[in-house]
């Protein structure tokens, strides 16, 4: 469905409370079985041994035949002068100086001219606004492709099922395709931190040499997908097997990444210092996308599914 209007949501800042853990419910569906439940728990796990935010996210698990996965979720919009205050004052790394310093202040986006910012409904939450009680989305998973077991490795032709829920719960967080409104005539959350050189912000689908940077576009971190096919907020998939990647490979493990633990910090998540993630790992031959679409607050909505 087309996007034909971008509508801000009224949000308040509340007050955190004083003890911090991040909570990931999920409810599933009748498709998945105990190992399935048991791969989307082990990625979960994860999320709540590293993420600090007081933040409870509920999350649906349901199967889909179409494609490997997606996600769907609820994007408010954001004045930008509300949303740089929130990440100014909840600075709590390095990462999150850095970025916070390659933005501007003021009441728009001084690359784009956007006075409104999306965000997903569990980032809403992590940047400590009332964003009501609602679902923070659905993450759909073709179970049929998956291998749930890493155990015995992931089968050849199968793709890990840890890694496929992390990718998708990266883009409920509000990170990879659920932090981008490329396309849309508006601007997610990681827009803001997209370049194309030093000091050369990026707001277009055209091209692929787009890069994500916390440093003014000194340091290239990942490259973004451009092919107009994927999410434009995911990586592109190059010789690096990552997480966020657009597009899985089969018979490989994949588990989040230090850029992706960036991301998720830079937007609003707080990390534990001591978090030691897995290092990339090379890639093989590249088949299935792993997409995510996003039900926005918008007067239309999109959702993206992806044919093997």
């Amino acid at each position: 469905m087309k996007l034909t209007k971008f509508l801000a949501i009224p949000l308040a800042l509340c007050f955190a409370p004083t003890a911090h853990a991040l909570i990931i419910t999920p409810t599933f569906d009748a498709s998945y079985n105990a190992q399935d439940k048991l791969a989307v728990n082990t990625a979960i796990l994860y999320y709540e041994s590293v993420l600090t935010n007081n933040v409870t996210v509920n999350i649906n698990f349901a199967n889909m035949t179409t494609g490997l996965a997606q996600s769907s979720q609820y994007l408010y919009g954001i004045d930008y002068s509300t949303l740089y205050g929130a990440l100014n004052s909840q600075k709590t790394s390095s990462d999150d100086i850095s970025a916070v310093n390659s933005l501007s202040s003021g009441f728009s986006d001084q690359a784009t001219g956007a006075s409104l910012i999306g965000i997903t409904h569990a980032d809403c939450s992590a940047l400590g606004f009332n964003c009501g009680a609602i679902s923070d989305g659905t993450i759909s998973v073709n179970l049929g492709l998956t291998d749930a077991n890493r155990a015995d490795g992931i089968s050849s032709g199968s793709y890990d099922l840890i890694g496929v829920v992390e990718h998708e719960i990266d883009e409920i967080l509000g990170s990879g395709g659920g932090g981008s409104l490329l396309g849309y005539g508006a601007v997610g959350i990681e827009d803001l931190f997209r370049y194309t050189a030093q000091g050369v912000r990026t707001f277009t689908t055209s091209g692929d040499n787009a890069y994500f940077s916390i440093d003014g576009g000194k340091t290239d971190l990942a490259r973004f997908n451009n092919d107009g096919v994927g999410d434009y907020g995911d990586w592109h998939t190059s010789s690096i097997s990552r997480v966020q990647n657009a597009y899985g490979t089969p018979g490989v493990q994949n588990d989040i990444g230090v850029v992706e633990l960036t991301a998720l910090d830079v937007i609003g998540w707080n990390r534990v210092s001591a978090t030691l993630p897995p290092a990339d790992i090379p890639t093989p031959s590249v088949i299935v996308l792993l997409g995510s679409g996003l039900m926005a607050l918008f007067t239309s909505t999109r959702r993206k599914r992806y044919v093997l």
